[in-house]
C-alpha cells in the first residue's frame, strides 16, 4: 500500500498541488523522523513544538525558523534540514 501526503500552494497567477507517496513500511519511520526533528528543533532553537512544517518558512528562514541556521557547510538556507533532523533518523526510512 501507497500513502501519499498531499499539500498546495498559490500565488495569484498560479495554483500548485505536490504529493509524496511512501510504501505503508516507511510511513512510521517518517513519521518519527519528523517527531524527532521537531523535538530537536524545539530544543535547540526554541521553535514552539506545535509549528507546522512549511517549506517555504524552513528555506527561507521566515517566522519561528529564524533563529535555525543552515547547516555547516552549506551555501544556501535551504539546506537548513540537514541540521534538523537527528542523524539517527537520516537513513531509517530509506525505500
Amino acid at each position: 500500500m501507497l500513502l501519499t501526503y498531499v499539500d498546495e500552494s498559490f500565488t495569484d497567477c498560479l495554483y500548485w498541488i505536490g504529493a509524496l507517496l511512501v510504501p505503508d513500511r516507511v510511513a512510521m519511520p517518517l513519521s518519527e523522523a519528523l517527531d524527532q526533528m521537531m523535538d530537536h528543533a524545539t530544543k535547540t532553537y526554541g521553535v514552539p513544538p506545535e509549528t507546522e512544517l512549511h517549506g517555504y518558512d524552513i528555506f527561507h528562514a521566515r517566522s519561528v525558523w529564524k533563529g535555525v541556521p543552515p547547516a555547516p557547510g552549506s551555501r544556501s538556507t535551504a539546506r537548513r534540514w540537514r541540521r534538523l533532523a537527528p542523524k539517527t533518523s537520516r537513513s531509517s526510512f530509506a525505500a
